[in-house]
C-alpha cells in the first residue's frame, strides 16, 4: 500500500509541475506580445518628439519578428520622410494597402523631391477622389500637370481650385499663367486680374507677387493697352521699383506715345542696373530715330558686349 501512495504522490507532483510550467510559458509568452505591442508605442511615442532614427530602428526591430507588419512599415516610413530619406519612405508606404490622407500627403511630396511627378499626381488625384474638398490637393496638381505640360487639365482643376474662397487668388494666379502658356492672351489677362484682386498677404504663390504684375503688364501690351498696364505697373513702382518695373514703364509710355518719358523711365531702369542690356537696346534704338547715332552706336556696343559676356 505504501508504494501505492509513493506512486500517487510522485505523479501529482508531475502534473504540478507540468501545470507550473504551462502556466509560466503562457504568462512568458504573454510577456513577449505585451513586450512587443510596447514596442510599437514607442516607437510611435519616438516619432511624435522627432527621434526619427530611434523610432526606425525600432520599427525594423520589431520587423524581424513580424515581416510585412503593416503596423510597422507605416513607422518606418514615416520615420525615413522625417529624415528626408524620400527614397526609402516610398519604398515602405508602396508596401502599405491604404494610406490615411495626411500619409498619402507625405508621400507625394517625396515622390515630387524624387522627381516623380506623375506618380505623384496619381497620389493627389486618389486623395482628392477621397476627399474632393482637399484645396492642397487640388493646387499641387494643377502644379503638376502645369510642369508636365498638361496645360488643359492643369486649367480645368484650376477652375475647381478657383471655387474655393481662401484659394481663389491663387487658382486665378495659376490659370493666368497656363493661359500664357495656351496663349490665351485675353483669357491669361483676364485670370491675372482676379488674382491681383483676390489675394492675400498670406498666400503663397507659385511665383513672387511682383512677377504676377509683370506678366500681366506684359499679356496687355501687345493688345494696346498701354494706359492700363501702367496702371497696374504703380504697385510695381510703388512696392519693388526695380530696374524691371522702369524698363516696362518706358514701353508703356512708348505705347502711349510718350517718348521723353519712356526715353527717362529707360534712362532711370540703367541707373538702378548699369548692366541692363535690355534698358541699352531701348535707349539705342531711341537716340537712332533721333539722328544721334554716336550714343546709339555706342549704347548698341555695350550692350552687345553685355549679351556675349553672358552667352560664354
Amino acid at each position: 500500500m505504501s508504494g501505492m501512495h509513493t506512486d500517487h504522490r510522485g505523479a501529482s507532483r508531475l502534473l504540478w509541475l507540468a501545470l507550473l510550467c504551462a502556466s509560466t510559458a503562457a504568462v512568458s509568452g504573454g510577456a513577449v506580445i505585451w513586450y512587443e505591442l510596447d514596442s510599437l508605442r514607442v516607437a510611435r511615442r519616438a516619432l511624435d518628439q522627432g527621434q526619427s532614427q530611434h523610432a526606425l530602428g525600432t520599427a525594423r526591430r520589431y520587423l524581424v519578428r513580424h515581416p510585412g507588419d503593416q503596423r510597422a512599415i507605416l513607422i518606418a516610413a514615416r520615420a525615413f520622410a522625417q529624415l528626408e530619406n524620400w527614397t526609402e519612405a516610398e519604398t515602405c508606404f508602396a508596401q502599405i494597402g491604404s494610406l490615411p490622407p495626411q500619409d498619402k500627403h507625405v508621400r507625394a511630396r517625396g515622390l515630387i523631391a524624387t522627381g516623380l511627378w506623375l506618380k505623384a499626381a496619381e497620389v493627389y488625384e486618389e486623395i482628392r477622389q477621397a476627399t474632393p474638398d482637399d484645396a492642397e490637393a487640388t493646387r499641387r496638381l494643377v502644379q503638376l500637370y502645369y510642369q508636365d505640360g498638361q496645360f488643359d487639365r492643369a486649367a480645368e482643376i484650376g477652375l475647381e481650385l478657383a471655387q474655393h474662397p481662401a484659394h481663389a487668388g491663387v487658382a486665378y494666379a495659376m490659370l493666368g499663367t497656363i493661359d500664357q502658356r495656351r496663349r490665351r492672351y485675353h483669357d491669361s489677362i483676364a485670370h491675372f486680374k482676379q488674382a491681383i484682386k483676390l489675394l492675400r498677404p498670406e498666400d503663397r504663390l507659385p511665383i513672387p507677387r511682383e512677377q504676377l504684375v509683370i506678366e500681366l503688364v506684359q499679356s496687355l501690351l501687345p493688345l494696346g493697352a498701354a494706359a492700363e498696364a501702367e496702371e497696374y505697373l504703380q504697385e510695381l513702382l510703388t512696392n519693388s521699383p526695380g530696374s524691371a518695373a522702369y524698363l516696362l514703364l518706358g514701353q508703356c509710355r512708348l505705347g502711349q506715345g510718350d517718348i521723353a518719358g519712356a526715353e527717362q523711365a529707360w534712362e532711370h531702369a540703367l541707373q538702378l542696373d548699369p548692366r541692363s542690356a535690355d534698358a541699352m537696346f531701348e535707349l539705342a534704338r531711341l537716340s537712332l530715330q533721333a539722328g544721334n547715332t554716336e550714343r546709339g552706336m555706342e549704347l548698341l556696343r555695350r550692350a552687345l558686349e553685355l549679351v556675349t559676356d553672358r552667352m560664354e
